[in-house]
This record gives structure tokens, sequence and C-alpha cells, in this order.
């Protein structure tokens, strides 16, 4: 860690708005779009007001989102050899992001390996399919509430978060160094 740099100690509560008594962290999972909101709201604040530093409800939302962005999966790949599994690293969305109907799931994840994404690809043959990294912002690709809570299906076991993860649970999740791409 750099001089400087934002250490939370802690999830950030809301304590007014809709959103009251929800963690950012409950937020990056249901609603990836608001943090975003917040964190642009408050980009715009700052480069229009000049401040000097940023407050620390802008700093726990920037250290919030790029952890989201460098978190890792955990899960095994399914297509790999049972004996020596990689980590998944994509999975696979079948449909197109701007219609209605898509289709995803654990079965649709693969590892870096060629072979992998090929075994998914040929699941897939007739549909139009499209690979994505596991990252959280990957939810905001996807814009029908139907599209996000299929994707948090995925996203959810790949990365090994329970739902019924408490707020405290959550920030460790993000807070965890040994779950950071390198």
């Amino acid at each position: 860690m750099s001089i400087g740099e934002y250490r939370p100690t802690g999830p950030w509560v809301l304590q007014s708005g809709k959103n009251e008594d929800q963690a950012l962290e409950q937020l990056m999972i249901r609603k990836y779009a608001t943090v975003l909101w917040f964190l642009r709201k408050r980009n715009e604040g700052w480069e229009r007001g000049g401040r000097r530093s940023k407050d620390r409800f802008h700093q726990h939302l920037e250290w919030l989102v790029k952890q989201g962005e460098s978190r890792i999966p955990i899960c095994p790949c399914p297509h790999c050899p049972k004996d020596n599994p990689n980590t998944i690293t994509r999975f696979s969305v079948i449909g197109d992001p701007r219609g209605n109907q898509i289709s995803c799931g654990m079965s649709f994840t693969a590892c870096d390996r060629e072979e992998c994404k090929r075994k998914v690809d040929d699941q897939t043959t007739k549909n139009n399919n499209s690979w994505y990294r596991f990252k959280f912002s990957v939810l905001n690709e996807f814009s029908k509430s139907n599209q996000t809570l299929l994707l948090r299906t995925v996203l959810r076991p790949g990365f090994g978060i329970d739902k019924r993860m408490s707020k405290q649970d959550l920030f460790e999740f993000f807070a965890a160094e040994n779950h950071i791409a390198a």
C-alpha cells in the first residue's frame, strides 16, 4: 500500500435515500449500476469543484470498484481434467445483451485453455454466444434486471459469494488480498 492510499476498515453503509441501510459492498452485487452512478456523480462534482482531496465516500467508491475489477474467481473449470483443473476465468452468455433473452450458467464457464472454451462453444453452436471475463463491470453491460439477476447466478458461485453473506462478510471479500489478480 502506498503512502496516502485509502484503506477502509469496514463496509460503507448508506444512511439515507432509497438504498438506506445497505452497504456499498451489497450494491456491488445487487445494483452495480447504482455504485457506478454514485462514483460518476462524485467524479463530476470533484472535477467541477476543483477540490484538492476526495472525501471518504468518494475514496471508498473508487476503492470498491477497483477491488471488484481485480477479484479472481475460485471455482475449478468444469471442462478441465478432473485431476488437474484450472480456475475459471470467463463465462459465455448466449443471446444478445440488448435483447430480452439471454442464457448463462456455471456449465458455460471455462478457464483460459482453448480446449475448454471450445467445449462450451460446441454446446452453443446454434446460438449467438459471447465470452466475458469474471469482472463485476460485466453487470453494467446488461441493462435489463432479469439479465443482471441471471448474471449474478454465475458471478456469485464463481467468486464464492454466498447469498447470506453479511455486509461485513462482503466487505472482507472485497478487501481480501488473496483474491486479487496479478
